[in-house]
């Protein structure tokens, strides 16, 4: 398994929902790569503040916030339009783990998490 974790950084929209994916692939060109196999795994992100380190968000796959797509590879983010809403936060940065079925851990994704402030409400 290709063990590079790479920088995937986002835009959080307050008020809108966000929903962002990436597929998890193994092989050493673009043409032998084959999506990983996530049936059974868990994954886990904390945004945390760069200063201080407190916890900002955390998106698991136990609350909802990371949907792993089984046999696809497939890792999505997810936070509704309500939970966007509630962010107090400028930014953070975070990391995101794949805790594989034999227990292993995985570091796969780093970055920061901006959120954009909503002009638009009620």
């Amino acid at each position: 398994m290709n063990m590079k974790h790479y920088r995937w950084d986002a835009v959080i929209y307050k008020g809108a929902m966000f929903r962002d994916f990436r597929i998890w692939k193994t092989g050493d060109t673009v043409d032998t790569a084959v999506p990983v196999d996530l049936t059974g795994c868990e994954a886990r992100m904390y945004v945390r503040d760069e200063t201080t380190g407190q916890k900002l968000l955390e998106l698991t796959t136990d609350n909802g916030g990371i949907i792993l797509g089984g046999d696809t590879g497939k890792i999505e983010r997810y936070i509704s339009d309500s939970d966007t809403t509630d962010i107090l936060w400028d930014c953070g940065i975070y990391d995101l783990e794949v805790v594989l079925t034999n227990g292993d851990v995985r570091r796969l994704f780093y970055g920061r998490m901006k959120t954009s402030g909503e002009q638009t409400y009620g």
